[in-house]
């Protein structure tokens, strides 16, 4: 049966079907600034500050569940030291902390070209200026972008 099971799954998938994944496949805008500049290897991240929902689970074995309503996020972007976009997040970091009211917090869009995940948010702003190095070699520069509310849509690639 599940050898039966695998062989209708792969009848099931076209022949030629294949994704393609690149780097050159996404659109990155923070506070109106398009990101450019990826360092080599892990270049975007995106984590969740909490789970969707907890539980708990009573003395009878009953399972209570709750929403959590948290949608913040973190978003980590990692550059060449070389990016223009280093310049351009330090301005803006610098704004937000030395005018008044959030002068530095923008919406945040990160879009995959080549597939279907959209994130997006109306409130972000920069945790933290990236560490600086200097080396023989160039190094990259990790920014941290806070998310007020992070609206996920699709996924896919």
């Amino acid at each position: 049966r599940a050898g039966r099971c695998l062989r209708e799954r792969r009848t099931n998938v076209a022949a030629g079907d294949m994704g393609t994944f690149g780097p050159d496949g996404r659109s990155v805008i923070v506070a109106n600034i398009p990101v450019d500049g990826w360092a080599a290897g892990e270049f975007l991240t995106i984590e969740m500050e909490s789970d969707s929902f907890t539980d708990t689970a009573g003395s009878g074995g009953e399972v209570a569940r709750v929403k959590t309503m948290d949608r913040r996020a973190t978003v980590k972007i990692i550059l060449l030291q070389t990016s223009p976009t280093n310049a351009a997040f330090e301005a803006l970091h610098n704004l937000d902390i030395n005018a008044p009211n959030g002068a530095g917090v923008g919406s945040l869009m990160i879009r995959d070209r080549s597939g279907t995940a959209m994130y997006r948010a109306d409130k972000v702003w920069i945790m933290k200026p990236a560490n600086i190095s200097f080396d023989r070699e160039s190094k990259s520069r990790e920014w941290i972008v806070r998310v007020a509310w992070l609206v996920r849509e699709g996924g896919g690639n």
